[in-house]
């Protein structure tokens, strides 16, 4: 599904797509899709990272539905990787916290975010069970406090989620 218009979005998006039709998939780094997206909305709290963001939220809600959709689609490729490293976990937050700003005050776009959302929580709950797995418990655990209260504090329904994985008997 390719961009129909030229928004900061299409800049990525159409690029992804032309190197996955020409080389696969596989090709790709596994935060390429995370850096792509943190380049286009970037997670400083700069008057130019300000700046952009204010700028791509003037896309139209058909717009931004269309780049979420498109977001979550490619995203599919990389969460499959399972990859757990605290790089990409803490990427991956950082586009959520974005794309949330993003959609922001847009009812349609918001809904549209839903997927990817979802898509990081079951991410998040297997990068929490492989490190449990492995011993890392605390990291983890310090990392999804992190992710809850400081990345994405302003999204009441992920601090939730993100706090019940945190406390999930079983794997305490």
């Amino acid at each position: 599904m390719r961009t129909q218009n030229k928004t900061n979005f299409s800049l990525i998006i159409d690029p992804i797509y032309d190197i996955i039709d020409k080389f696969g998939v596989d090709i790709l780094a596994n935060d390429t899709l995370w850096n792509m997206v943190l380049g286009v909305l970037p997670s400083d709290d700069d008057e130019k990272a300000k700046a952009l963001m204010e700028f791509s939220r003037r896309d139209t809600t058909m717009q931004k539905v269309n780049h979420l959709n498109q977001l979550t689609d490619l995203a599919e490729f990389f969460v499959q990787r399972h990859d757990y490293s605290e790089k990409n976990v803490t990427d991956f937050t950082y586009v959520i916290r974005q794309l949330t700003r993003y959609a922001f005050d847009d009812e349609r776009a918001t809904y549209a975010l839903t997927r990817l959302k979802e898509m990081y929580l079951t991410f998040i709950t297997e990068y929490y069970y492989e490190s449990v797995k492995y011993g890392k418990k605390d990291q983890a655990l310090k990392n999804i406090e992190t992710f809850g209260e400081v990345i994405l504090r302003e999204a009441k329904d992920l601090r939730e989620k993100l706090a019940e994985i945190a406390t999930y008997k079983p794997l305490n």
